[in-house]
């Protein structure tokens, strides 16, 4: 199955920003899941970005964080970072099952 085609939500500028610093913040991309016909919206962020996250908790530095329905992937040059967001919206369903119908939440950039 291939890839629903995807978008970064916003502009495209920021979905630049985050390929650019993607342990320091994360995007939502939105996407028609081909398997019910809708549009969802989805957070996308880093391993890094995570641990990051978890950290500042974890030192005291924040005391919580909110975290949206996400894809986590590795760490990786804009190119694959794109390529890992196409694998992991391929898979039947993931759009469906995780993902937010019809929302456009505002992105950290």
């Amino acid at each position: 199955m291939s890839p629903p085609n995807w978008r970064f939500v916003e502009v495209e500028s920021d979905g630049e920003a985050w390929l650019s610093s993607p342990s320091d913040l994360f995007a939502f991309v939105r996407a028609t899941d081909p398997a019910d016909g809708r549009s969802y919206t989805i957070m996308v962020a880093t391993s890094s970005w995570l641990a990051k996250q978890a950290e500042s908790i974890r030192v005291g530095e924040a005391k919580h964080s909110y975290l949206a329905p996400m894809i986590l992937i590795s760490d990786g040059s804009p190119t694959e970072l794109r390529r890992q967001i196409d694998e992991a919206l391929s898979l039947p369903r993931a759009l469906s099952m995780f993902g937010r119908p019809d929302v456009a939440p505002q992105s950290a950039v």
